[in-house]
């Protein structure tokens, strides 16, 4: 498994202009950046503390919109065993595919127990 630094997404990122515009967020496992927010390690302060509270409860959002996503389609919930540019074709289509399904009231599966 690559580190992130050997990543071609975080060598984009940290280009000028970077290849995407907005921010990542990542876990305290990541290094701080510019363009990637992580958590507070040792937080001082009550801001710190609040920061930290939301970060996370954003990232569980993610966490759980991708889990309803790997839900409807199989295919994101193993390893996508292609190149990146192809995966995230596979990825973009999916999400198209779930948000025409929603309009159409097609509800995912439910989660397993």
């Amino acid at each position: 498994m690559l580190a992130c630094y050997e990543s071609q997404f975080f060598a984009g990122m940290e280009r000028r202009p970077p290849v995407v515009e907005g921010l990542v967020l990542g876990d305290g496992g990541y290094p701080l950046r510019e363009w990637l927010m992580t958590p507070f390690g040792d937080p001082v302060d009550h801001q710190q503390n609040a920061f930290n509270v939301v970060h996370r409860l954003t990232r569980v959002t993610v966490e759980r919109c991708i889990g309803v996503l790997k839900r409807r389609w199989h295919c994101l919930h193993t390893e996508v065993r292609v190149e990146p540019s192809v995966a995230s074709r596979i990825v973009y289509c999916c999400c198209l595919l779930h948000n025409k399904a929603i309009l159409l009231g097609i509800e995912p599966p439910a989660p397993l127990p």
